[in-house]
């Protein structure tokens, strides 16, 4: 490895970065920064730079600001939401006034969705293009080629990192690994070595279920903003959930453990931006029906008993899916409770009301 290459987003595919010779590192943000957290003085310059954003996305701008990333060989922002769009235009134009070292590449690959008969070749095409700028912004950082013999060591990687993330969530779902844990192997396999994050995840729920196998608390599913830092999950079970399963890309939506093989590289390209096209459906870009039938697949493959929607203020592609959402969890008969317009701080007390809303809910079904 020359060294690591930031990713913001979920769209970059880790095989090509492996490939070029460099650690894929998902820079995630916080959802509430404590006080004293950030460099002093970039949070309120990256609040000013960026205007009215989602959270996370302030935070790591104020982290790029005061140097936190300056190890690394460069930086991907992948235009997945609007957050993150902002703020590849705010880093490029530090850069062009020397106040940025680290180069930066904007990834543009957008995903199915519903799209018109006959467009999927012409997506799979762009998106396999952008795959194609991202091999050559990636070798002019790293000096590594992303050869066919790179690329398909890097695949042999993600494979078994697959393999070990599909056990685990298959433990999570029995209820003998906790959402907690899950959520920390999920940041393990985007930002350390394979090997590293192996050990982790074949870790997770070790020694944590009971005599029967399993742990206690309400079955949760999580929909709703990222939940970057895994510090949702924490809060609610503490509190007597047990989440076993969320939409975000960040967990069990991240793109992670995907592989392509092919004779030439752009065969491998082009492999993957079709695998690309069918990942799961996230907020900002899909649309609501899909992202509730999503979520009716997922209820009913987890026994699921409540839907929980924790939605941050500037972070508003979440509430366009909640009416379709909600009345999928009501046809299985799962409780749905959300709470939206969370300021940083509140994340304790949106929670909690997140989890009385449901309890009521549940309970009156039981009358």
């Amino acid at each position: 490895m020359t060294g690591a290459v930031g990713v913001i987003g979920a769209d970059a595919p880790r095989q090509i970065i492996l490939a070029a010779g460099a650690l894929p590192l998902r820079l995630f943000g916080s959802w509430s920064p404590q006080a004293g957290a950030l460099p002093a003085g970039t949070g309120e310059e990256a609040l000013e730079l960026l205007g009215a954003v989602d959270a996370p996305a302030a935070t790591l701008l104020a982290q790029l600001l005061g140097g936190e990333h300056d190890h690394l060989a460069g930086v991907i922002l992948c235009n997945d939401s609007a957050a993150t769009l902002r703020l590849f235009y705010v880093l490029r134009m530090l850069s062009a006034r020397g106040r940025l070292s680290i180069p930066v590449h904007l990834l543009d690959a957008p995903a199915s969705g519903e799209s018109a008969p006959g467009t999927a070749a012409a997506r799979q095409r762009f998106v396999a293009a952008q795959y194609a700028r991202l091999v050559g912004f990636l070798e002019s950082v790293t000096g590594v080629r992303a050869d066919r013999r790179r690329l398909q060591e890097a695949a042999e990687q993600e494979e078994a990192l697959g393999r070990a993330l599909q056990q685990m969530r298959a433990r999570r779902r029995q209820g003998s690994c906790s959402g907690t844990a899950a959520a920390a192997a999920y940041r393990a396999a985007a930002r350390q070595p394979v090997e590293q994050a192996l050990a982790v995840i074949e870790a997770a729920g070790a020694d944590q279920a009971g005599a029967d196998g399993t742990l206690p608390g309400v079955r949760t599913y999580l929909t709703g903003s990222e939940d970057p830092e895994g510090s949702i999950i924490s809060l609610l079970e503490e509190r007597g959930a047990l989440v076993i399963g969320e939409d975000h890309d960040g967990g069990d939506s991240s793109w992670l453990g995907e592989a392509a093989y092919g004779a030439e590289v752009e065969e491998i390209v082009w492999a993957l931006a079709g695998r690309h096209a069918d990942r799961a459906p996230r907020a900002a870009r899909a649309s609501s029906r899909s992202r509730a039938q999503h979520l009716g697949r997922e209820l009913h493959a987890a026994s699921v008993e409540q839907v929980l929607s924790l939605v941050r203020l500037y972070d508003e592609a979440p509430l366009w899916d909640a009416a379709a959402q909600q009345e999928q969890a009501a046809q299985q008969g799962v409780a749905w409770a959300m709470v939206s317009g969370i300021r940083p701080g509140q994340e304790r007390t949106a929670a909690e009301q997140a989890l009385a809303e449901a309890r009521g809910i549940r309970e009156a079904s039981h009358v």
